[in-house]
């Protein structure tokens, strides 16, 4: 068993350190979303405690109580990222307002898990942040069912409305076991082991982002040409708008689309912005899936 989970931490961390890396470039080409780094970066500091725990950095009583403080804290940084992401790519109304309080009831748990570490209660905060990590993952679960996608994801709805719904029926089980399982024996069974799922989790997770950042990169080349100018009027944007579009999608910087346009770095944004704004579209990738459509 140490084996296979050796393993698995390795690939499941070797495939984050990869996926990571790739949404940073997306991010910096301005086709990826900020929330979502912070959404893989927190899976990653999971899988990275777990490796140490499971190469045997935690042995005494206390370094294992200690073990269990960084999993929360970890734990917490999901429960804050999981719906932060969700709002940003879904179309979710009153979103500012809902992260406002998202940050400010993941706050008062991560100062309570702290709290709970020095008062020695380990087991009610595993507890109660087993329990606000399963509200945290239905309620984000649920909005990927009962809302429309932003045209980030547009093109991988389906799979994502499959992927919410078998987390909807799965978490709530996995999580109930898994706090049975620290006051009653017979319920101490391998598969439910948190640092087994939770790769798994994680891998398949990673590997379905990290082929979808791949093809974003390469979106800008898959717009049909023959029809950009059709679809650009279809937007009432004006001439010189449709040439800062068709050097956007090329990749060109703002300061590279102001030299070949003969035109200062203010304009061009202000065109920028005038094109988001007659497209509905928050990015450039949005933009791009658009007029891929």
């Amino acid at each position: 068993m140490f084996l296979f989970k050796a393993i698995l931490l390795g690939v499941s961390y070797t495939i984050g350190i990869i996926t990571l890396s790739v949404q940073l470039v997306c991010y910096f080409k301005e086709i990826e979303y900020r929330e979502t780094l912070l959404l893989s970066s927190a899976f990653l500091l999971n899988i990275l405690v777990i490796i140490l725990n499971a190469f045997g950095l935690f042995q005494t009583s206390e370094e294992i109580d200690f073990y269990n403080l960084l999993l929360n804290i970890c734990s917490v940084l999901l429960i804050f990222t999981i719906p932060l992401n969700i709002h940003k790519e879904r179309v979710v109304k009153s979103e500012a307002t809902k992260n406002k309080i998202l940050f400010i009831l993941s706050s008062a748990l991560l100062i309570f898990t702290i709290i709970g570490y020095i008062l020695s209660l380990h087991e009610l905060t595993i507890t109660v942040v087993g329990s606000f990590l399963m509200v945290s993952v239905i309620y984000s679960m649920y909005l990927s069912t009962a809302t429309n996608p932003s045209l980030l994801i547009k093109h991988r709805e389906k799979e994502e409305r499959i992927t919410a719904r078998f987390f909807l029926v799965f978490v709530p089980l996995y999580i109930g076991f898994g706090m049975l399982n620290n006051h009653y024996e017979w319920l101490n069974i391998s598969f439910f082991d948190g640092e087994i799922i939770l790769p798994m989790i994680f891998c398949a997770l990673a590997v379905s982002k990290l082929t979808d950042d791949v093809k974003r990169l390469s979106l800008g080349n898959e717009v049909n040409k023959s029809t950009l100018t059709e679809k650009l009027n279809h937007y009432s944007l004006t001439p010189r708008e449709q040439e800062v579009v068709s050097l956007l999608i090329a990749g060109y910087s703002y300061k590279k689309i102001g030299e070949d346009l003969f035109i200062s770095m203010p304009t061009v944004k202000t065109h920028v912005s005038n094109i988001y704004k007659k497209t509905k579209s928050k990015n450039k990738v949005e933009l791009i899936n658009l007029l891929s459509d």
